[in-house]
């Protein structure tokens, strides 16, 4: 690690001037957005498509379980539009090939805008082919999936267990490993470059740490906000974005992480003094 400095709390502070250093320099806010934005477009034909599989292999029954167990982390708002959206793809005979290759554009949009923002960071190529790109794309999608997963189960937990002791810390240490599980793949496949288990933790761990904690404040926020109320649909909408743009920029917070404690950051490294040696650290 190029980070050595003499003191914990000099190399804790260098460390975090990196990090805020690489969300400047690589515009990590923008990325996040355009994650986010083709993260809100595929994710209306992904939960239908989810709920379809949830239906075939338990039945009606427990994709009702999955929506209303999911649907307590939205306004009453949010609620409207995605039970809207999901009844009326259900009704409609359109969720065909068109469909589908809809779903696949937008899911593709956000595993290339993905693919964009780790080369940016790690300063590599970025020019996968296709077939690298779905190989990720499916890895990120699993991914995905088990974090929503885990996301379901804590919140069943929470909701359906109230009576055991510790059953909110315990839900969300839950949380945090399973979705610290979904995340390592992400951050070990995605990097061009050549990366180790030990290299990736870290901005594993902080990802999933900062899900959680997303997860819980969406959940509060929810609860006593009157957004939905004054802004209804709308606002629904847009606490939804707001919330796949700062689940999109933790996730690309581990990223940033992992480049500067690995010492591959440009913004981490020792600038040369005027007389062409490397300044003291």
């Amino acid at each position: 690690m190029s980070l050595s400095l003499g003191g914990s709390s000099g190399r804790a502070t260098s460390v975090l001037r990196a990090i805020a250093a690489e969300f400047k320099e690589e515009n990590i806010t923008f990325m996040a957005g355009s994650i986010a934005y083709y993260a809100f477009v595929s994710m209306f034909p992904l939960l239908l498509l989810a709920l379809l599989v949830a239906s075939i292999v338990g039945g009606q029954a427990f994709a009702d379980v999955v929506i209303g167990l999911t649907q307590q982390y939205l306004t009453p708002a949010a609620q409207g539009i995605v039970t809207d959206s999901i009844t009326q793809a259900s009704n409609a005979a359109s969720f065909s090939i068109i469909g589908i290759v809809a779903l696949l554009w937008s899911v593709l949009k956000v595993f290339r805008g993905l693919d964009v923002a780790f080369a940016s960071l790690y300063h590599s190529p970025g020019d996968n082919g296709i077939l690298d790109q779905v190989k990720d794309g499916v890895i990120v999608l699993g991914g995905i999936v088990v974090a929503v997963a885990a996301m379901v189960v804590a919140g069943f937990l929470v909701r359906f267990v109230p009576d055991v002791p510790y059953i909110g810390a315990l839900s969300f240490v839950f949380l945090i490993a399973a979705l610290t599980a979904a995340f390592f793949p992400i951050y070990y496949v995605f990097p061009d470059v050549d990366v180790s288990v030990r290299d990736v933790i870290p901005g594993t761990v902080v990802a999933a740490v900062g899900w959680a904690i997303l997860q819980s404040l969406f959940r509060v926020y929810t609860t006593y906000s009157s957004t939905g109320e004054l802004y209804g649909a709308i606002g629904g909408v847009i606490l939804l974005v707001t919330w796949l743009y700062f689940g999109a920029l933790v996730l690309l917070l581990g990223v940033a992480v992992n480049v500067v404690l690995a010492g591959q950051s440009e913004a981490a490294k020792p600038t040369p003094n005027p007389e062409g040696n490397r300044s003291p650290e």
